[in-house]
């Protein structure tokens, strides 16, 4: 059965924006305290990042369809449900308009979401990215972290001193308190634009609770550091440890399988951003999605045939499916899109910044399969 770290969110309109929350299934004790000591920790904590729009909802739809196509940037991250206020507003480009009304937040109030520690505890901090349009870059000052959990499967225990997480993505890390009892700052900060910074506070036990002019001149600073200063502005140059975060094979997880040494299908899917009469679009295949009349759940119960090409892949029980994603966007410029597979996680056999060319990527991938036993297995 699954065990892990998920969420639940909405499907419906603007709903996926603000409606989730953490899904945790507790590990059988038994069976856990079984596993290497690099699992074993002594509590959980859970940080939930998501998004907040301090604007109406009407100003929202008209940054999505209006003439003018500008996608609407949270104003503030929220961890746990909480932010530090109003973030600076975003840059505006020829012919938009910045609708955001910058907020400077009393600092001495800051409604930050606060993690209690004790000192000398191993804890497994659970960072679920709920967010609609942001991957992060997560630190903890002064503290490194052994990753142990990505999207539900339990992987080798890999030792690091940062987070990357995209939108739908869920890792536990095992986090020792070993450090000087403090306030020490949990910091999310976008990697692909000037987006806003999440922050949390880690506070140990027997740290001051009460804030000094020190902790906000370090807000102030967090706050005013561009992301060039903080972190590289390309995912490939953090240098993160994706290649190895792989399923341990030696805990008999039951979600987890080998990848398989066929295909018996294989869909490609070129995921495209256009703009036709001043609007924006995404595209698959060249097409764009329309929700049927009748659910496809609904066609599903009443036993009706829903094939219903190009929205609808038809496979059969016990197959195995090959999904090529090629990501591309206006202006030549490609942003992260995680895509999110619900209830089954799969192998990633391989990746690149170019456009796919099915002779020689493909054969890429099968010698990447022949080769590596052991790859990233996730559901997001």
């Amino acid at each position: 059965m699954d065990q892990g770290t998920f969420f639940y969110h909405a499907h419906t309109g603007m709903d996926i924006v603000w409606i989730s929350g953490p899904l945790i299934i507790q590990d059988d004790p038994e069976v856990y305290g079984t596993w290497p000591s690099a699992y074993h920790y002594d509590e959980d904590r859970i940080f939930l990042i998501n998004g907040l729009y301090q604007r109406d909802f009407d100003s929202i739809v008209k940054s999505l369809t209006g003439p003018v196509f500008r996608y609407p940037r949270v104003d503030s991250v929220t961890m746990n449900g909480k932010s530090h206020g109003l973030d600076p507003p975003p840059p505006v480009f020829p012919g938009e308009e910045n609708d955001t009304v910058p907020i400077q937040p009393n600092l001495t109030k800051l409604p930050l979401d606060v993690t209690a520690v004790r000192t000398k505890r191993r804890y497994r901090f659970r960072f679920i990215n709920a967010i609609s349009d942001g991957t992060f870059n997560c630190k903890i000052p002064g503290h490194k972290f052994t990753v142990i959990e990505m999207d539900g499967i339990y992987s080798e225990p890999v030792e690091t001193d940062n987070l990357v997480i995209s939108p739908g993505q869920r890792y536990s890390l095992i986090v020792a308190t070993d450090q000087v009892e403090a306030n020490y700052f949990v910091t999310c900060k976008h990697l692909e634009n000037e987006g806003p910074t999440g922050l949390s506070l880690m506070r140990y036990a027997g740290a001051p609770a009460q804030r000094n002019s020190s902790e906000l001149e370090q807000v102030n600073r967090i706050l005013n550091v561009t992301l060039t200063e903080e972190v590289p502005s390309k995912p490939a140059e953090l240098d993160w440890i994706l290649d190895r975060l792989t399923p341990n094979q030696a805990l008999n997880q039951t979600d987890f399988y080998q990848v398989p040494d066929r295909v018996d299908q294989e869909f490609y899917l070129d995921v495209e951003e256009v703009r036709i009469e001043q609007r924006n679009f995404y595209l698959i295949n060249g097409h764009l999605f329309k929700q049927p009349n009748t659910s496809y759940h609904e066609q599903l119960s009443q036993a009706m045939n829903i094939t219903d090409p190009p929205q609808v892949f038809e496979i059969l029980q016990g197959e195995v499916i090959q999904i090529i994603f090629q990501n591309q966007r206006l202006f030549s410029v490609c942003f992260g899109h995680p895509w999110h597979l619900h209830g089954h996680s799969f192998h990633v056999v391989g990746s690149g910044p170019d456009k796919y060319d099915p002779v020689t990527d493909g054969g890429t991938i099968k010698e990447n399969v022949r080769l590596r036993r052991n790859m990233q297995f996730r559901d997001t």
